[in-house]
């Protein structure tokens, strides 16, 4: 998985590994949390690299929620992007108590 991310994000040495083996854990806390899974499954891989590499991209302006200048607009949601959210309901399951 690193690797993949690494290549994904052209980081060719191993300078960033620990950030990126971070984010790989908060993201796969983050989809086990919201799907209430175990495990991620295998094919939740894919969007464990998406939710990282958003994540990474998103350093040092983690706050920003509207940006706009010379005609390009920013906004950043603090929770999982819609569109990967979308695809994570397929594997939710439903809370037992």
């Amino acid at each position: 998985m690193l690797e993949n991310i690494k290549l994904l994000l052209n980081i060719q040495d191993n300078s960033k590994d620990n950030l990126l083996s971070y984010l790989i854990s908060n993201a796969k806390q983050k989809i086990l949390s919201y799907t209430n899974q175990t495990e991620i499954l295998p094919q939740m891989q894919y969007l464990v690299d998406e939710l990282v590499i958003l994540r990474y991209n998103k350093l040092g302006s983690e706050g920003l929620q509207s940006e706009s200048y010379s005609g390009i607009s920013q906004t950043f949601n603090q929770d999982i992007p819609a569109d990967i959210k979308s695809q994570l309901n397929q594997f939710r399951r439903l809370r037992t108590l």
